[in-house]
């Protein structure tokens, strides 16, 4: 969506129809590109990042190959797994280091969020769901309103890539569409939007991860079994854009 040549009013307005049709706006070129290479190589150890997981390599701190390639490229390896990296979420020194903050937290996401939000000024968590991924690894199927609601419908997800991802790196899957609440009370849909949807990983005492499933073959069966609905999801990946 481009969102130059709008005025605020127009902005917002564009945006809001977007996510009420599909459930997600996808926007590209928002941030500034030298800003998002910068969070990704800040200095935020005494040596930045990957040079620091480099380091817990050689040193043995951590005994399984964490880099596929050069530490520089940033890819993780096959062998490098859930738990074998110190977990970069939460608050801490990566997620609040002002290179990165620049970018999860830049004025230009809150004039968007503005516009989308009727010209009120939204806040963010100080938590911060910064993660990477091992090379063949995948986040399970999952809504992340289980997660950061906490009661609360005002609530938007915004993911940023942390550098320029081939499509043979990684995607960010979406199920456009299953956000709707206009379907019968039969829907499957319908069905998991009072479900799993109205679930709070807190308040629920969710154990695990708290995925829908880790199968996503099983979102497959659920859309072929909707596939007669004249609204029925269709699956997007950011390489469809």
């Amino acid at each position: 969506m481009q969102l130059h040549c709008l005025n605020a009013e127009d902005v917002g307005s564009a945006l809001r129809n977007q996510l009420d049709n599909k459930g997600y706006i996808y926007l590209k070129q928002v941030l500034p590109e030298e800003d998002v290479l910068k969070a990704k190589v800040a200095d935020i150890t005494p040596l930045h990042f990957l040079e620091y997981l480099q380091h817990l390599n050689d040193t043995g701190v951590i005994t399984k190959q964490i880099f596929s390639s050069s530490y520089i490229d940033g890819i993780l390896s096959d062998s490098c797994d859930i738990g074998s990296i110190p977990s970069l979420e939460g608050s801490n020194p990566i997620t609040n280091h002002p290179a990165m903050l620049h970018v999860i937290e830049n004025p230009y996401l809150y004039d968007i969020f503005t516009s989308i939000f009727h010209g009120i000024h939204p806040v963010t968590f100080d938590y911060k769901w910064l993660r990477t991924m091992y090379h063949g690894g995948n986040t399970g199927c999952h809504m992340d309103r289980v997660y950061m609601n906490r009661g609360s419908s005002e609530l938007l997800t915004c993911w940023i890539p942390l550098d320029n991802i081939a499509l043979d790196m990684s995607v960010l899957a979406i199920l456009e569409g299953s956000h709707r609440m206009d379907r019968s009370e039969n829907d499957i849909y319908t069905k998991l939007q009072h479900t799993y949807a109205d679930m709070d990983v807190e308040r629920d005492k969710l154990q695990g991860t708290g995925w829908f499933t880790e199968d996503p073959m099983e979102f497959y069966h659920l859309n072929e079994a909707c596939q007669s609905c004249d609204s029925h999801p269709v699956w997007k990946t950011t390489g469809d854009f």
